[in-house]
């Protein structure tokens, strides 16, 4: 899905409205994440077309329903990023605001 997604917490930390980060334009997409000695993850990542090439703008795991807002909904989980060479989780909302027409790709029970 086509979409803007501002990330509303800075390492785990909620942040006022006034410093929020520029929304990042780009794709959402559902996937799994396998891991070693534990169920697969599902996993929303967010990928930002660059030219030719997609890079990836982030990955919120286990991702879950948390409220709707007038022009989108609001969706948390976990974000991991590499701090001092440590891997860290924190937990993150993700605002997401649909660009273009949403359309369903499967068929619509009568």
């Amino acid at each position: 899905m086509r979409c803007t997604v501002t990330k509303l917490r800075r390492n785990g930390v909620a942040l006022a409205r006034k410093d929020w980060p520029e929304p990042i334009e780009g794709v959402i997409q559902q996937g799994d994440q396998p891991q070693r000695d534990k169920p697969t993850s599902r996993v929303l990542f967010l990928h930002v077309p660059q030219g030719t090439t997609v890079r990836g703008a982030g990955a919120l795991i286990e991702p879950q329903w948390h409220a709707t807002t007038e022009d989108g909904f609001i969706l948390r989980g976990i974000e991991r990023h590499h701090e001092d060479g440590i891997m860290v989780a924190c937990e993150q909302l993700w605002l997401i605001r649909p660009l273009g027409p949403l359309r369903s790709t499967l068929p619509l029970e009568p």
